[in-house]
């Protein structure tokens, strides 16, 4: 086992009406950015509890799926010009990766170019600390409450990675699954999926550790056996919170361990379609990935035997990937139209292309370095119709 370390220092509020204690808690400043998608669901709630709570608001309403530089970087100027000291996130995923990314940039200088702090590139900006973040979490997918990273796409080299520095963690995050009620079948669906990718990948990264085996475990367990509740039954309150813990502990692992090759692949989906969901893209790949892992040299395997053990499918690799196969049939993302995307079976070497040299810090914590080839033959195996 290498030598880790692990560190997250925000507290989490998590179960069924913890919402109202947005009017209670202790604001870590005087005027709040909230920051949603255009939909604004629950930020009128939430600016009458920030009201209750003697703190002024403005609305950032511009989120989208795999938000890129230029959506951050206008957010963090709107804080600016609105004289906000703080971030509160309402959202799911790709809002949560926004706003903290905004709050770095509300620190560290509201002109700099968000990209600039992309730690994988030689000569990137070190922050000096991060505008306070509060995080509601209006879905159950990334984990992203519980981590320091933001996830971003830049739009004009088409390259999807993240932003991470301990100070991006949030003071507050709160997970109410009662928000997530009212999420549809389909993101339901894709963000639940994500989770059990999240689960795994990170179980069998090579840097994996006690602490993230622990963690990435119970969370699958937790995912495996309310999935498809949460997507039959919405209003399952149980289900909901059962999918919230399982999202969270995710998000505590990739915490302490990166993603794998899926993930890598995943994003270059979403960096070259950006209107592709994260969990759709995922879930796409996933069979073609996890049968590629099956052959891996030797640890692999064996974890993902006992993965299978742990869901009650077997007792092999090949258990495990059944098992991902039969949850995708369920939730109905096995036989998918990728084409309302723009995502193109003629353009799979262009993709593993990108995803092994333009994704390359997710590409290398297989137990096996996955070529161009390799990566290639992956996504045509994905993009083949399926029987």
């Amino acid at each position: 086992m290498k030598a880790f370390e692990y560190y997250n220092p925000e507290n989490l509020i998590l179960g069924a009406g913890t919402f109202k204690q947005l009017a209670t808690l202790p604001m870590p400043g005087k005027k709040a950015c909230i920051v949603c998608t255009p939909s604004r669901r629950y930020v009128d709630q939430a600016i009458a509890m920030l009201k209750q709570n003697g703190t002024d608001s403005a609305v950032y309403d511009k989120c989208h799926e795999n938000p890129d530089t230029a959506v951050i970087n206008e957010g963090a100027k709107f804080a600016a010009a609105n004289d906000c000291d703080f971030i509160l996130s309402i959202g799911g995923g790709s809002t949560t990766d926004t706003a903290k990314c905004m709050a770095l940039l509300m620190h560290n200088g509201v002109e700099d170019d968000i990209w600039d702090y992309v730690s994988y590139y030689e000569g990137h900006k070190e922050p000096t600390g991060c505008a306070p973040i509060v995080i509601v979490s209006t879905t159950s997918g990334t984990g992203t409450e519980a981590d320091q990273s933001g996830v971003l796409t830049n739009e004009f080299k088409n390259i999807k990675l993240d932003v991470a520095h301990s100070c991006m963690f949030a003071k507050y995050s709160i997970v109410d699954p009662e928000l997530q009620i009212s999420v549809p079948k389909f993101y339901t669906a894709c963000q639940g999926m994500d989770v059990i990718f999240h689960c795994t990948e990170g179980y069998i990264d090579k840097y994996h550790t006690p602490y993230t085996d622990m963690v990435y475990t119970t969370g699958l367990k937790y995912a495996a056996a309310a999935i498809e509740v949460a997507y039959n039954d919405p209003k399952n309150l149980e289900a909901r919170t059962n999918m919230a813990i399982a999202s969270n502990l995710a998000g505590i692992g990739e915490s302490m361990v990166d993603l794998i090759s899926l993930h890598a692949m995943g994003h270059t989906l979403g960096s070259i379609h950006h209107t592709v969901p994260h969990g759709f893209a995922l879930s796409l790949l996933a069979p073609a990935a996890f049968e590629w892992y099956c052959t891996y040299p030797k640890e692999v395997p064996a974890r993902m035997a006992y993965l299978a053990r742990l869901v009650g499918y077997g007792d092999t690799a090949e258990d495990y990937y059944r098992f991902i196969i039969d949850k995708l049939k369920a939730l109905d993302l096995y036989y998918v139209d990728y084409s309302k995307y723009g995502i193109d079976s003629a353009r799979c070497e262009e993709y593993g292309h990108h995803a092994v040299n333009m994704i390359a810090p997710y590409m290398d914590k297989d137990e096996h370095i996955i070529t161009v080839e390799e990566c290639t033959e992956i996504f045509r195996k994905a993009l083949a119709p399926r029987k």
